[in-house]
């Protein structure tokens, strides 16, 4: 502003003319003037930005605190299905003397497989002996076993199936706890900032 003032004194030096005779000061305070608020707006907009930026971050402080504890309540709820899977499981584990989960599964697979097979060639010897009523004895003793091996093995792959969902939880819930940790410190430290240039402006 401070640059049109000789336009000013043009216009109405000739009305007042304690302008012109002033010039120089009026323009020195017209200045000082501008100068001092533009230091002013400089630093209201400094203050804006920094709590602009503390608000964001308790924002994503407040979510991240809120999805680590979702995860932590997924995982305690991931282990306890997988304690009751394993505790299921564990007399099936010991008839097989203590052998892991994996390996039980794959044993009880070719068990399943070779039973299918069995009951297949029984099928086909019955057909071709209908008067042997000890093959159809013999059938359905190798049914009931293989309902059984598959119920053995459900209770073994609801058993692993449960112990990996388990892992994934506690790794999301350790993951996100340490993002909310980090969220929490970044809020702490933006607001210290602006809280910092709040104080140097009072």
């Amino acid at each position: 502003v401070y640059k049109l003032l000789p336009v000013l004194i043009q216009e109405m030096g000739p009305s007042y003319p304690e302008l012109p005779a002033q010039r120089e000061l009026i323009g020195k305070v017209i200045k000082e003037e501008e100068d001092s608020f533009l230091r002013t707006l400089d630093k209201g907009i400094s203050m804006l930005s920094d709590a602009i930026e503390a608000l964001k971050a308790e924002k994503k402080n407040v979510k991240a605190q809120k999805k680590a504890q979702n995860a932590k309540e997924d995982a305690a709820e991931a282990q306890q299905k997988a304690n009751a899977q394993d505790k299921a499981a564990q007399s099936i584990i010991d008839e097989n003397g203590g052998k892991n989960k994996a390996q039980i599964s794959e044993q009880y697979k070719y068990q399943i497989d070779a039973l299918q097979a069995e009951i297949k060639a029984l099928k086909s010897r019955m057909k071709a002996n209908p008067n042997d009523t000890s093959l159809s004895t013999e059938k359905a003793q190798k049914e009931a076993q293989l309902q059984t091996i598959k119920s053995k093995k459900k209770i073994i792959d609801n058993a692993i199936k449960a112990e990996q969902k388990n892992v994934k939880a506690q790794k999301k819930a350790e993951n996100a706890q340490s993002d909310a940790k980090d969220a929490q410190q970044h809020a702490k430290s933006q607001a210290e900032a602006a809280d910092k240039v709040v104080g140097r402006q009072n």
